[in-house]
Order: structure tokens, then sequence, then C-alpha cells
């Protein structure tokens, strides 16, 4: 299952998505789904099955804005994207998917002032859900 977890910053705020290559193929999927059909999509509910909460939200715009909080300590990042940015990040993604590496990251940014970057990783990060327990062989 693919996490997104927004990491609130003074200096560096970052949205990671973290997940293994599967649940990177699916945000290269929205990413290119979004730029063929441009339409304000919730990215939270569509990757990881979850509403609510901190959540991302893909809008279209004609101009690049990149990612932000929609208002100051808002839970609800906006990521307002063009079409052609938004297959740019997709094929991105695609080649980290595609990269047989074990780790591997990313960064998306369009390199606008105050944006949140988003950091896509998969394999550098471990789940405590699948460590063993210590002393386990």
């Amino acid at each position: 299952m693919l996490s997104l977890v927004y990491m609130p910053s003074d200096y560096h705020p970052v949205l990671l998505a973290l997940g293994e290559h599967g649940d990177l193929a699916r945000l290269s999927d929205c990413l290119a789904a979004f730029a063929g059909n441009p339409a304000e999509l919730d990215l939270t509910a569509e990757l990881t099955g979850r509403a609510g909460g901190a959540c991302v939200i893909l809008r279209p715009v004609s101009e690049d804005a990149g990612l932000a909080q929609e208002a100051p300590g808002a839970d609800r990042l906006i990521w307002a994207l063009t079409p052609h940015t938004a297959m740019a990040f997709a094929d991105e993604v695609a080649r980290l998917v595609a990269d047989p590496a074990l780790a591997g990251s990313t960064v998306l940014e369009i390199g606008v002032l105050d944006e949140i970057k988003v950091k896509v990783s998969h394999g550098e990060w471990e789940d405590p859900a699948i460590r063993a327990p210590k002393g386990a062989a």
C-alpha cells in the first residue's frame, strides 16, 4: 500500500510517497490518467483507499503552481499541475519503477517559490509490520 506522508517544515516541507514498485506504478498511472483527462482528483483516496484527514488533491491548472497547503495549517494539499507536467511526472515515476535497483527515489518539483516537494521512494524505508523481531534468524 502506498503511503502519502506530509512532513511540514518552516524551511523544507516535503510530501513523501513511499511504496513498492507496484504502488508507485499506480501513482504513475494516476498522474498519466490525470494528464489525459484533467479533472480534480483525490489522489489520497485513489491510491491509499482512505479519504479524510490529510489528503492530496490533484487540480488541473493552465499554469503550474506545484504542491501547496490549501490554507495555512490545513490538512489538504493541492497539487496544481498542467497536463503536460503531470505527464512528465508520470514518466519520471515510471522510470523509477522500471529501475531494477532494490531502492531508489526521485523528487517531483516544478521549482516555484514555496512549493512543497514530492519525494517518491521505494525500498529506502523499513515497514515495521514486516520487520523480524530482534534475535530472530
